[in-house]
């Protein structure tokens, strides 16, 4: 996703969100829910509502698919956004960036993020 477009994203979701999100795998979720005391019926809930669970490019179906990034990301379901994104070299994936390490387990060195978010990425 383009640089502003992300911006916008996070900023929507921060604000709509002011306490803060976990992050984690989809496989955990139910545990973390578990953890925080939340009471089984509440969580069935949750989910069952796309608000806990859902990845945000997931291309399963909704409501824990795509449809969730449209509240806080209306612009991204545009045509001239999609066309602006199709045409960006920079994410074009058949493209290797520059700096790219040779090898995929090396794309992982800075653990702490995802690789998409180091230097070399965006330098398609």
């Amino acid at each position: 996703m383009p640089k502003d477009l992300l911006e916008l994203f996070y900023s929507r979701f921060a604000y709509a969100n002011p306490s803060g999100c976990a992050v984690s795998d989809v496989d955990e979720m139910d545990t973390h829910l578990y953890l925080a005391g939340t009471p089984e019926e509440e969580r069935r809930r949750l989910w069952d509502a796309g608000e806990v669970g859902w990845e945000v490019f997931d291309w399963r179906i909704p409501p824990h698919g795509r449809d969730p990034i449209r509240r806080y990301l209306p612009e991204l379901f545009e045509p001239t956004v999609l066309q602006r994104i199709l045409d960006d070299p920079r994410l074009d994936m058949s493209r290797k960036a520059p700096r790219a390490p040779a090898n995929y387990e090396d794309y992982w060195q800075d653990r702490s993020r995802h690789y998409r978010w180091s230097d070399w990425w965006n330098e398609r």
